[in-house]
C-alpha cells in the first residue's frame, strides 16, 4: 500500500500527519500480531520537515542520488530508522539548492523500490501539488491520497482549488486523479469556529472526510520541540484518531484498536476539540457518525 499525504497550505500539519499515520500503522499492526514494515519518504525537497520532527538529519536521499546505481542495497544503507516510532524513513536533502538534483525521475525509481521493500510506503509532500515531483510521482504512484486541511477558511478554500486541479480530467488541464482514491483529513479540529460541516464537504467536491484529528496544540508542540513524536501515539485524543485513520487506510489488514502503552509528561488532553475527540462543527459523515471506510469502500 502506498499512501501520499499532501495539502495546499503550509502549517496544516501535513508532516506531523504523515509521521503519526506511518507510526500508527506500524504500531497497530504489531499489536495485532501481524507487523507491517513501514517507510516514510519525505518528498518536500525544498523544505522537508521529517528530519526535524524525528531529530535525525543524515543520511538523506542525496546520499543515494550521488551513487552510480540506485539499487535496493544502496537505498537500505541510507534509510534512517526512527526507533521510537518503529518506522524507516528516507529524508529529504538538507539544502533547498539540491532540490533539482533529486528530481522526479530519481524519486520514481526510489519509490518503486520502496514499494517492493516495504509493506506500506507513506509519502510526505510539499504544498506545490502542480510540481512534477508531486503530480507525476507522489499522486500517480499512490494507492491512496490523503489531503490535509485545517478548519481555517483559507485552508478550506485552498483545498477546494487544489482538489479541482487534482481531480479534473487531463483533457481539461487537470491531473486526472480519481476522486475514489482521495480522502480528506481535517487536522487541528476544534468546535464552533465558524466552519460548518456543509462548508467542508462542499469544498471537498465529493471527496469524503476520512479522518478528524483533534486540536491539541500544547501537547503537539511539546512533542515536536523535544523530538518525542512517539509520545503522541499515547495521547488520549490524538492517538485514537490516528489509529482510526490507519484502519480506514488499510481496511483489509489486522490493525489493533488504540490502547495507551505508556505514561508521559508530554501526553495530555489540552486544547482539545471536544470530550470525544471529534469536532462538534460537523466533520463526521452525513448521519453524524465517523466515516470508517476510506474512499467509498464501506
Amino acid at each position: 500500500m502506498t499512501i501520499t499525504v499532501t495539502s495546499s497550505k503550509g502549517g496544516s500539519g501535513k508532516s506531523t500527519a504523515s509521521i503519526l499515520l506511518a507510526a500508527s500503522i506500524a504500531r497497530a499492526s504489531r499489536e495485532a500480531g501481524k507487523p507491517l514494515s513501514v517507510c516514510l519518504i519525505d518528498l518536500d525537497t525544498r523544505d522537508g520537515q521529517v528530519a526535524s520532527l524525528i531529530g535525525t538529519f543524515m543520511p538523506t536521499a542525496l546520499n543515494i542520488r550521488v551513487q552510480p546505481v540506485w539499487d535496493e542495497e544502496r537505498i537500505r544503507r541510507n534509510v534512517v530508522h526512527a526507533g521510537d516510532l518503529a518506522i524507516d524513513t528516507i529524508l529529504a536533502p538538507i539544502r533547498p539548492r539540491t532540490a533539482d538534483t533529486v528530481g522526479p525521475e530519481f524519486y520514481q525509481v526510489i519509490v518503486r523500490s520502496l514499494q517492493r521493500m516495504f509493506d506500506v510506503v507513506v509519502m510526505d509532500t510539499s504544498v506545490q501539488y502542480l510540481d512534477p515531483l508531486i503530480s507525476d510521482v507522489a499522486l500517480r504512484e499512490a494507492d491512496e491520497v490523503l489531503f490535509v486541511t485545517t478548519l481555517a477558511s483559507t485552508a478550506v478554500q485552498g483545498m477546494a482549488r487544489a482538489l479541482r486541479e487534482i481531480t479534473a480530467p487531463v483533457d481539461e488541464s487537470g491531473l486526472g486523479v480519481p476522486r475514489e482514491k482521495i480522502g480528506i483529513i481535517v487536522n487541528q479540529s476544534v468546535a464552533n469556529v465558524g466552519m460548518e460541516r456543509e462548508q467542508v464537504l462542499a469544498a471537498g467536491l465529493g471527496v469524503p472526510v476520512v479522518g478528524v484529528i483533534p486540536l491539541a496544540t500544547k501537547d503537539v508542540l511539546t512533542a515536536t520541540n523535544l523530538n518525542r513524536m512517539h509520545e503522541l501515539l499515547d495521547h488520549p485524543l490524538v492517538g485514537p484518531a490516528y489509529v482510526q485513520l490507519a484502519q480506514a487506510c488499510l481496511p483489509g489488514r489486522d490493525l489493533a484498536d488504540w490502547t495507551r502503552t505508556s505514561d508521559s509528561p508530554a501526553v495530555g488532553a489540552t486544547d482539545t476539540a471536544s470530550p470525544n475527540g471529534q469536532a462538534e462543527d460537523g466533520v463526521a459523515s452525513e448521519d453524524g457518525s465517523r466515516k470508517r471506510g476510506l474512499f467509498r469502500r464501506g
